[in-house]
């Protein structure tokens, strides 16, 4: 058993660390993940990221222009580009959802999309296009490798003044108070009928029962209450400029946010900004209106700030597309 366990960690290792694997398990998973339509219904029914994506594509696509649509699930992207007469739309996508793309297009009389039923890899184009449009963006932003794959994407096909939409975002890790039966205090912050379960807290963070050893959930609209501090993101890029996925810092020690609202925090709320320009941001910030994207949060011991008090933490990133190797450490 420990010689299997040995080899096991030593191919995790070996995957971890080769670039060609790593995509590849990625791109089986996105190929998955995004073929049903509930999946779908969701997305069409988010008047705000549908809305976003509209008012964008009809400022920034121009007549005449030649569009990539990565990972076109039902094709309502490159549907909303083609209102504005662009030349040509080649509308990607790996998964076998395209065809239900293609037939709403068929349905709908739309005729300048060219569906492409393959990785976005494996896609060449002799002369290269004006404009990328994507929504490669995951719970944590990063998770569907969203960086490489626009980045590859762009290397080889883009225009050297083509424009990735959306290519700018910023990235937000807030403290807040939640509360909600979906956001508990910890086990060990618990006194249940004069039942006290703070003895637990000595090796809750090693157990084999907790359920995400990172602290790391799904957060509800409902259950948020409030930010403690002004939220400012912990980074900031845009895919237009980036060269390289290590080009963005992933690391980020003794953070520090002042307090300006006094209150309990007992969790540090994950969000970004997609941002087109600055009169349309597409947002998944808790304390706006509902979206399609779910919420992720770190768990944390409750404590109560002042205003002017400073919340330091340290967070950290190893995988982008791996939210088990992120990390959340409160110092104060």
């Amino acid at each position: 058993m420990k010689l299997f366990s040995n080899i096991f960690r030593k191919l995790l290792l070996y995957v971890k660390n080769n670039k060609f694997l790593k995509n590849l398990i990625y791109d089986v998973i996105n190929e998955d993940e995004f073929t049903d339509y509930y999946s779908h219904e969701r997305m069409l029914f988010d008047s705000k990221r549908v809305n976003s994506y509209n008012d964008g594509l009809g400022k920034y696509v121009k007549q005449g222009d030649v569009v990539v649509d990565l990972g076109t699930g039902t094709g309502i992207l490159s549907f909303l580009a083609a209102k504005q007469k662009p030349k040509k739309i080649y509308a990607i996508d790996q998964s076998n959802f395209i065809h239900i793309a293609k037939d709403i297009a068929d349905y709908n009389k739309i005729e300048n999309i060219e569906f492409v039923h393959k990785n976005s890899r494996e896609f060449k184009v002799q002369d290269k296009v004006d404009v990328i449009i994507q929504e490669q963006m995951g719970t944590l932003l990063f998770e569907e490798n969203m960086i490489t794959n626009i980045l590859d994407l762009k290397n080889r096909v883009l225009k050297e003044n083509g424009l990735i939409l959306p290519g700018k975002f910023s990235f937000f890790v807030e403290p807040a108070f939640l509360l909600g039966i979906n956001t508990p205090p910890l086990i060990w912050e618990q006194k249940t009928h004069g039942i006290d379960f703070s003895f637990l807290k000595e090796n809750y963070d090693s157990s084999k029962f907790k359920k995400q050893k990172n602290g790391m959930l799904y957060q509800t609209t409902s259950a948020f209450k409030y930010f403690l501090c002004s939220p400012k993101p912990i980074v900031n890029f845009d895919l237009n400029i980036m060269q390289s996925q290590e080009d963005l810092q992933t690391s980020f020690n003794n953070i520090t946010k002042e307090v300006v609202k006094e209150g309990e925090c007992n969790a540090f709320i994950v969000y970004f900004h997609a941002i087109f320009d600055e009169e349309n941001i597409l947002s998944t910030a808790p304390d706006l209106s509902e979206t399609s994207w779910d919420r992720m949060l770190f768990r944390t011991e409750k404590r109560h700030y002042k205003v002017g008090d400073k919340i330091n933490f340290d967070f950290n990133m190893d995988n982008l597309v791996d939210r088990a190797t992120w990390s959340l450490k409160v110092k104060n």
